[in-house]
């Protein structure tokens, strides 16, 4: 499942590199991870062939062997959680298609041992009504047949957003959707507010759009600059994690990491697969080990 190099980013982020020494930037002896989880993004399943945009190969088959991979070492790392941040499935030509495909997706996904996540991408809302994705998956707990929510796991908040909005409100769905134009509801921003106020330690959002600003042609949310100052206010969110960028990227700004994964459907081979297992830190500390393409990244408030 995994190869040398990830095996050792595994040992060295829990200070297990056989050689009796802390690998740099592990955590100290004393402390411990209050919460770990998997993340992946971007699988783009479907019963389609590979496409090619320019110097990319989209191998849209190839996610649910991917993604079996990603299941099996997260329940053999025990994680408290795993979470997909968007575009889960390809748009077919038609619904009932785009359905199956998220039918099977799904029952790869539901093989880890424990509470599931889902984030709601462009290509899921393009492919399928936001109602029927809902029903067609399975958040754990309150989070059931909810597009946006928060849960709380071992005094960590964790907020899942849907960016599939325009700015004017009108939300997305088939034949109505935009890449470049995500956008919380305005019910959502209320929600948001609430949710960080009554947050008791650190946050982490989840979001298919990126939400730092370097997500250039419509890759970061069209309101991600107020999003980063209400973060920064609220003084409690450490990190935010999306998809959306196949390639992935990475910045910290005021101490919270903007982490955007790569995408799992992105080149042919179990060696082009991406994902990452995520430790939090009780100082508020956030240690991503990366898998196969992912990037590996280490950060403190």
């Amino acid at each position: 499942m995994m190869t040398r190099r990830n095996f050792t980013l595994t040992a060295c982020a829990f200070g297990l590199s056989g050689t009796g020494t802390l690998c740099a930037d592990s955590a100290a002896p004393d402390e411990r991870p209050v919460v770990r989880f998997g993340v992946m993004t971007d699988s783009h399943f479907g019963d389609l062939d590979s496409t090619r945009p320019p110097h990319e190969v989209r191998a849209f088959r190839e996610s649910a062997r991917k993604l079996r991979e990603f299941v099996d070492t997260m329940n053999s790392s025990k994680v408290d959680f795993i979470v997909e941040l968007g575009d889960f499935v390809e748009h077919h030509p038609s619904k009932e298609k785009s359905l199956a495909s998220l039918e099977r997706i799904e029952r790869e996904f539901s093989r880890f041992n424990g509470p599931r996540y889902h984030v709601l991408g462009n290509h899921d809302l393009s492919a399928i009504p936001r109602e029927e994705f809902v029903r067609h998956t399975a958040n754990a707990g309150e989070a059931k047949g909810r597009a946006h929510y928060s849960f709380e796991k071992n005094t960590v908040t964790f907020i899942v957003l849907d960016h599939g909005y325009f700015a004017d409100g009108v939300p997305m769905g088939p034949g109505r959707t935009d890449w470049t134009k995500g956008h919380l509801s305005v019910e959502q921003w209320r929600w948001l507010d609430g949710v960080l106020a009554a947050a008791k330690g650190k946050v982490i959002v989840f979001s298919h759009w990126r939400l730092d600003p370097m997500g250039h042609g419509g890759l970061t949310a069209l309101d991600a600059d107020r999003m980063r100052e209400v973060f920064k206010k609220s003084g409690k969110v450490v990190a935010s994690f999306a998809g959306h960028h196949h390639y992935g990227d990475y910045m910290n700004i005021d101490g919270i990491g903007y982490y955007c994964l790569k995408a799992m459907c992105t080149g042919s081979g179990t060696e082009n697969n991406s994902y990452a297992e995520v430790s939090v830190y009780p100082s508020g500390k956030v240690q991503v080990t990366g898998f196969r393409r992912a990037e590996s990244k280490i950060w403190t408030p």
